[in-house]
């Protein structure tokens, strides 16, 4: 896990050919399954919706952690395994995932919380 070819692409044509880099919104997903390089697994259903993160707070790693609480709210009956980044609120281009220390077994309308700084995204070599 980590980062994705789409993102790999951008950073690489990035540094080695002086593409231009841009993504102008992150937003984290929640996967039943291990999101792979493509993101598949999306939680679906209830009121399950990505959420934007506008706040990050940098390690002394060099990882970046959410900076502010993401709540998942009105969840539907679902394991969640694994999380996401994408640069679109649906649809959009995965951009990174990543797997749960431990899965999280949700109930019909249940909250799945992210914690402050509980996010970590780092490059994989």
């Amino acid at each position: 896990m980590g980062v994705s070819a789409y993102l790999k692409g951008l950073m690489l044509g990035a540094a080695l050919a002086g593409r231009p880099f841009e993504v102008n919104n992150v937003y984290v997903s929640l996967h039943s399954g291990i999101p792979d390089g493509d993101g598949l697994l999306e939680v679906e259903g209830g009121g399950y919706r990505r959420h934007r993160v506008t706040q990050w707070a940098v390690g002394d790693d060099g990882a970046y952690r959410n900076g502010r609480l993401l709540d998942f709210t009105d969840m539907p009956a679902v394991t969640v395994v694994g999380l996401g980044l994408w640069d679109a609120p649906k649809e959009g281009n995965f951009l990174w995932g990543g797997v749960l220390a431990e899965a999280k077994l949700l109930n019909d309308n249940d909250i799945f919380r992210l914690s402050v700084e509980r996010l970590r995204v780092d490059l994989v070599s």
